[in-house]
């Protein structure tokens, strides 16, 4: 016989409980069986309730019903707020170099900018084999000449050598064949020069005779002042310019500098007076300075690099000493990089 109260089957939360049902006076337990009836036919007193029957066993637990449907997603609580960032962790060994990629297309050439100082003379190289000379241009036009100076004042005269005796002169005949030379006699004293009687007409001149031996030269009087010299004539057209001899062969290549490498995330602070230095800068955590040591007596070359990071490096000098002429020198994009140059006084980006 089939029971409304018979809750076999359904779900009990606790189930170690009995459920105790009433239908008219009778009494049934939570599974429809009977189990007594209250105040019997007779409308007596009810008795005393008996002890609570034992526990009976745990019914079998019914199959779970359906999942129910979802309800509708809350809307989102508020954001909390953020919490303080952690320290910057220790940056970690840089990766190895990838493979360079294809040269992008050359942008537009900026301007230039103004000459840097120039760099000391490196060593001459050996001189290279003289090439040989050009031909000569043509001589320019010869300047006239300048005012002749004043003449300096005539040596004193040597003493004259002794003059011989003279022969008797013969009668003058027609001209015949020069004999032979005699040896010239010593020379006499010469006498007083008589009064100059009127000069006749001057005879066809004779053959000259042999020249006699050349008496022994006087002492050289004193060298007389030179003379002003006179203007200058104007210089002649240059000729033009000879074959150009070949290039000397190239001196040896001197040494390699060397160079150092320094990284920096925070504040930094170069020390460096000769060589190179390298400077790799990460601005992940923030913008930060590179101070510059004093440019004087400075040798050094700094090169300043932007590794990573959004926010800015910036280039510091030392008290009033300037770079490119400016207090400070800033770099912004990453992978930019300046190299930094002395010239004893102050800093220039070259």
């Amino acid at each position: 016989m089939s029971n409304p109260l018979d809750l076999t089957g359904q779900f009990i939360a606790d189930s170690y409980l009995r459920l105790l049902q009433v239908e008219s006076n009778n009494v049934y337990d939570g599974e429809g069986n009977y189990l007594y009836t209250i105040g019997g036919t007779g409308g007596g007193t009810v008795g005393p309730q008996g002890p609570t029957g034992a526990a009976g066993a745990n019914g079998v637990t019914g199959s779970q019903g359906p999942t129910g449907a979802a309800g509708a997603t809350g809307n989102n609580g508020p954001t909390g707020a953020s919490g303080p960032t952690g320290a910057t962790g220790e940056q970690g060994p840089t990766g190895a170099t990838g493979n360079n990629g294809p040269t992008g297309a050359s942008g537009p050439t900026g301007a230039t900018g103004e000459q840097g100082p120039t760099g000391a003379a490196g060593a001459n190289g050996v001189t290279g084999s003289q090439g040989p000379t050009g031909a000569s241009g043509p001589t320019g036009a010869t300047g006239n000449n300048g005012a002749t100076g004043d003449t300096g004042p005539t040596g004193t005269t040597g003493e004259q050598g002794a003059t011989g005796a003279a022969g008797s002169t013969g009668a003058t005949g027609n001209n015949g064949a020069t004999g032979d030379t005699g040896p010239t006699g010593t020379t006499g004293e010469q006498g007083a020069t008589g009064a100059a009687g009127s000069t006749g007409p001057t005879g066809a001149n004779g053959v000259t005779g042999p020249t006699g031996n050349s008496g022994a030269n006087g002492v050289t009087g004193p060298t007389g002042n030179s003379g002003a010299n006179g203007v200058t004539g104007p210089t002649g057209n240059n000729g033009s310019n000879g074959v150009t001899g070949p290039t000397g062969s190239n001196g040896a290549t001197g040494a390699a500098g060397t160079y150092t490498f320094a990284s920096a995330s925070t504040t930094y602070t170069a020390t460096e007076t000769s060589g190179m230095q390298i400077i790799k800068c990460n601005t992940t955590a923030g913008a930060f300075l590179v101070h510059l040591p004093t440019a004087v007596g400075n040798t050094a070359t700094y090169v300043i690099k932007k590794t990573a990071g959004t926010p800015t490096v910036t280039i510091d000098c030392y008290l009033s000493e300037t770079v490119d002429e400016g207090a400070t020198a800033v770099i912004n994009k990453v992978y930019e990089s300046v190299t930094l140059v002395s010239d004893n006084a102050n800093w220039w980006i070259i």
